[in-house]
C-alpha cells in the first residue's frame, strides 16, 4: 500500500489526477481498512469532477473513523460544492458536534447558512467565530457579510472599522467595507475602499466586480465595462464579472450585449437572481424581443425564485369593511421617478378614505424622501428587514391591499409577495410587464398602454385597466415658468430626449434621423447620466455619424444634480421625440409640464404604448403616431407652423394640470374605488 500511496501523491504533483486515483484505487485494494486514503482519495476524485465517486470515497472513510471531525469537514466541503445544501449543513454540523472549535467549519457553515437564508442561525455562527478566533479575517468577513445580507449595513460598518483598527489594512476587509458603504448608498467612501483594496492586491477579480458594478452605477459605465473585462481577464467565465458586465453594458446603452453577456449566466447559474433579474429588464430594450420568450422568463423567474419560498395565504378579506389599509411597497422613495407618480397618492388617498403605509426600502434617503415623509402617511423603514421579515412586518400591520411599485427592477422585494403576507396583492407604476408571479392578483394599467387581448395572455396577473390611465405626475419642486418656444427666437427647431441611453437604440435613432432630414436645419439636444461620460458622448457620437447625422447637429448633455437646472434644460427644446420601443414616462411627463410637446409611435406592448396612454390621457392624441410615416408627417407638420406651436406651449402647462395625469385627487379618488371594487370581489378586467 505505501508504494503506492507514495506513487499517487507524486502523480499528484505532476498534476495527473487520473494517475494518482488508479494508484489510490490499487493501494486500497484488497482488505486494506484505512480511512486518511479513503479521505486523499476523495480529494483526487473531487480535484478531477467526479464528485459522486468523492461522496462514496468519504462516506467509506466516515463508516472506519466516524469521529473524525476533519472527514465530516470534508463532506460537508463536498456537498455544498454539489449543492446539497441540507447535506452540507449537516456534515458541519457534525464536524462541530466531534470539535466544536474548528474554526473554519463555523464559518462555512455560516456561510452556507446565508445562502439558505437562515439568517439568525447564521449570524450565531459568526459571532462564534469571531469570538473564538478575533484575529482571523475570515470570522470577520462572515459575520460581516451576514450582518449585510440581513441589511444591518451601519452595524456591519462598525465591525469592519473594528477589525481594521485591530487587524490592520487588508484588502479583503476593505474590500468588505467598500460593499458596506455602496449598500448605504456612500459611493465615494465605496470607491476609495475598493481602490485602496486594488492597490493591496491587484490581481483580484472580485475586488475589480464591486468596483466596477459601482462605477455602473454611478453612470461611468465605459470604465466599469474595462475594469469588468480586466476581471473576466484574470478569471475567464466568473460569474459575478460576467453579471456585472451585463449590467454595465445596458447602463451604458448597450442592451443587446447586455442581453447577450447575461443570458449564460442565468443559463448556467438560473439561482442568481440578480442577473435574472438584469437579463429580464435588458430584453425590454431590444427593438426584436419575442414577447412569448419573455413572458416565459418571467414565469421561469418565478419559478425558480418565488415558488420555493411562496406561503399559503392565511388571512383572508374582510369585505364588509371599505375602509382599507394600502401597504405600498419601494425601494424608491427618494429622488426617482416612481416617486413622481406616488406623491399624489400619498397627498391624496387619506382625504379619499384610506390608510396608506409605505414600506421604504430606500438604501439611504434623501431630501425627497423627508419630503413624501412631510406629506403623511405612516412610514416603515425595511431596508434591514429580510424578505421573510418583512413579510411578517406587514402581516402584523394587518395591510389589506400590498402594492407592489418595483417589479424586476432593483432592489424588488417580489419575493415578499410571493408570500402573500395580505389578502390582495396588486402590481402597479414601476414596471411596464407582468411579474411573472401567480401570488400578485391583479395588475393595474389602462385600456391603451394595454389593449384587451394579448396583453392578458401575456400576464400572469389579472389586467385591470383604469379608466383614464394609470399614471399621475407632481413635479418635486415648483416649476419655473414655461418659457417659448426657442425656435422664435434662434429660428432653428430643436428636438430633444432626456431619456435613458438604453432606450436610445438602432431602430429609436432612425426614427430621429428620419425626422431630422424632413426639417432642414434641426437640431437634436440627447441629455442622461450616461452621458455625462466622454467616452461613452464619444462613441455615440461615431454611432451618429454612421447614421449619417452631422456631429453639429447633435448636442449631448449630461446628468444635472440640481432639479431646476435638469428643468430648465427643457427650455432649449421645441419638441420632444419619444424612445422605441422603450417609451418614456418620468422624461414624457416632465416635457409636459415644462409645456414642450412629445411625439410618440403607439406599438404593441406597454412599453412601447405608454407614450400613446400618457399623452392621450394628457389631451394630447395628435401627438400620437400610428407608424413611423406618420411620426416623420406629425413633426414636419408642427415645425411648419412655429406660431401653432407657441401657441400650444403657452397653454400646455394649464392643460395638462386640468387633464387625468395631472389631478391629484380625482386619481387617488380612482384609484381608491378600483382597489375597494377589487376588494370586494374584482371588477370588469
Amino acid at each position: 500500500m505505501e508504494s503506492h500511496l507514495k506513487k499517487a501523491i507524486a502523480l499528484q504533483r505532476k498534476g495527473d489526477l487520473k494517475g494518482a486515483i488508479a494508484e489510490m484505487h490499487q493501494a486500497l485494494r484488497g482488505s486494506v481498512c484505512h480511512a486518511p486514503s479513503y479521505q486523499f482519495l476523495a480529494a483526487l476524485e473531487a480535484a478531477g469532477g467526479q464528485l459522486d465517486a468523492a461522496r462514496e470515497s468519504l462516506q467509506r472513510a466516515l463508516e472506519l473513523e466516524p469521529e473524525r471531525a476533519d472527514f465530516w469537514f470534508s463532506l460537508g466541503n463536498l456537498e455544498n460544492r454539489r449543492g446539497c445544501l441540507p447535506e452540507a449543513v449537516e456534515a458541519y454540523q457534525r464536524c462541530l458536534h466531534h470539535r466544536s472549535d474548528h474554526l473554519q467549519a463555523k464559518v462555512n457553515l455560516a456561510l452556507l447558512l446565508q445562502r439558505m437564508e437562515r439568517w439568525d442561525e447564521a449570524l450565531e455562527l459568526a459571532k462564534q467565530a469571531v469570538g473564538m478566533a478575533p484575529k482571523e479575517v475570515k470570522a470577520w468577513l462572515a459575520l460581516m457579510g451576514t450582518l449585510g445580507f440581513l441589511r444591518r449595513f451601519e452595524e456591519g460598518l462598525m465591525h469592519c472599522d473594528y477589525a481594521l483598527k485591530h487587524l490592520g489594512e487588508q484588502a479583503e476587509l476593505l474590500h468588505m467595507r467598500g460593499n458596506l458603504q455602496a449598500a448605504v448608498g456612500d459611493a465615494e467612501q465605496a470607491e476609495r475602499c475598493y481602490r485602496r483594496a486594488l492597490e493591496l492586491t491587484p490581481d483580484a477579480p472580485a475586488i475589480r466586480v464591486s468596483l466596477g458594478d459601482l462605477l455602473a452605477q454611478s453612470g461611468r459605465a465605459r470604465d466599469a465595462i474595462a475594469l469588468l473585462q480586466q476581471a473576466l481577464e484574470k478569471q475567464p467565465g466568473l460569474p459575478d464579472a460576467t453579471h456585472r458586465l451585463g449590467t454595465a453594458y445596458l447602463s451604458a446603452g448597450f442592451p443587446a450585449d447586455a442581453v447577450q453577456t447575461l443570458l449564460p449566466v442565468v443559463q448556467q447559474h438560473p439561482e442568481r437572481m440578480d442577473a435574472f433579474d438584469g437579463l429580464i429588464l435588458a430584453a425590454h430594450y431590444l427593438e426584436d424581443t419575442d414577447e412569448l420568450e419573455l413572458f416565459d422568463l418571467h414565469r421561469q423567474w418565478a419559478a425558480v425564485h418565488a415558488q420555493p419560498v411562496a406561503s399559503p395565504r392565511t388571512v383572508a378579506r374582510n369585505t364588509a369593511s371599505k375602509h382599507l389599509r394600502i401597504g405600498m411597497v419601494s425601494p424608491d422613495f427618494r429622488n426617482h421617478s416612481v416617486s413622481r407618480f406616488m406623491t399624489p397618492l400619498l397627498r391624496h388617498l387619506p382625504g379619499a378614505g384610506a390608510e396608506v403605509i409605505c414600506y421604504s426600502d430606500v438604501k439611504r434617503t434623501d431630501s425627497f424622501t423627508e419630503r413624501l415623509q412631510a406629506i403623511g402617511g405612516e412610514w416603515v423603514y425595511c431596508n434591514g428587514l429580510t424578505d421573510e421579515a418583512l413579510a411578517q412586518r406587514i402581516r402584523d400591520d394587518a395591510i389589506d391591499v400590498l402594492v407592489d411599485l418595483a417589479g424586476h427592477t432593483g432592489n424588488h422585494r417580489l419575493r415578499v409577495f410571493a408570500r402573500q403576507p395580505a389578502p390582495l396583492q396588486v402590481s402597479w407604476l414601476g414596471y411596464p410587464n407582468t411579474t411573472g408571479l401567480t401570488t400578485i392578483d391583479y395588475r393595474l394599467t389602462d385600456e391603451i398602454a394595454d389593449p384587451p387581448g394579448r396583453s392578458d395572455a401575456l400576464s400572469t396577473e389579472k389586467l385591470v385597466r383604469l379608466s383614464d390611465g394609470f399614471h399621475c405626475f407632481e413635479p418635486p419642486l415648483d416649476l419655473p415658468k414655461p418659457v417659448s418656444t426657442p425656435a422664435l427666437q434662434n429660428g432653428v427647431l430643436t428636438f430633444g430626449s432626456f431619456n435613458n441611453q438604453a432606450k436610445i437604440n438602432a431602430l429609436t435613432l432612425r426614427r430621429w434621423k428620419r425626422v431630422l432630414d424632413a426639417v432642414p436645419g434641426s437640431r437634436l439636444l440627447l441629455k442622461n447620466q450616461q452621458l455625462s461620460d466622454e467616452r461613452n458622448r464619444e462613441h455615440w457620437n461615431r454611432v451618429l455619424q454612421q447614421l449619417g447625422l452631422e456631429q453639429e447637429r447633435v448636442e449631448m448633455m449630461g446628468f444635472q444634480s440640481d432639479l431646476e437646472s435638469h428643468y430648465r434644460s427643457y427650455e432649449r427644446v421645441d419638441i420632444a421625440l419619444d424612445t422605441f420601443p422603450y417609451n418614456g414616462t418620468t422624461t414624457t411627463c416632465e416635457a409636459l409640464w415644462m409645456a414642450v410637446p412629445v411625439l410618440t409611435i403607439a406599438g404593441d406592448t406597454q412599453r412601447s404604448r405608454t407614450g400613446a396612454s400618457l399623452l392621450t390621457h394628457a389631451g394630447l392624441a395628435d401627438w400620437v403616431a400610428s407608424d413611423e410615416a406618420e411620426f416623420v408627417a406629425i413633426a414636419q407638420r408642427w415645425a411648419r407652423d412655429v406660431q401653432a406651436l407657441n401657441a400650444l406651449r403657452l397653454c400646455l402647462r394649464e392643460k395638462v394640470q386640468a387633464s387625468a395625469i395631472g389631478d391629484g385627487p380625482a386619481f387617488a379618488e380612482k384609484f381608491l374605488k378600483t382597489l375597494q371594487q377589487l376588494w370586494q370581489g374584482g371588477v370588469e378586467h
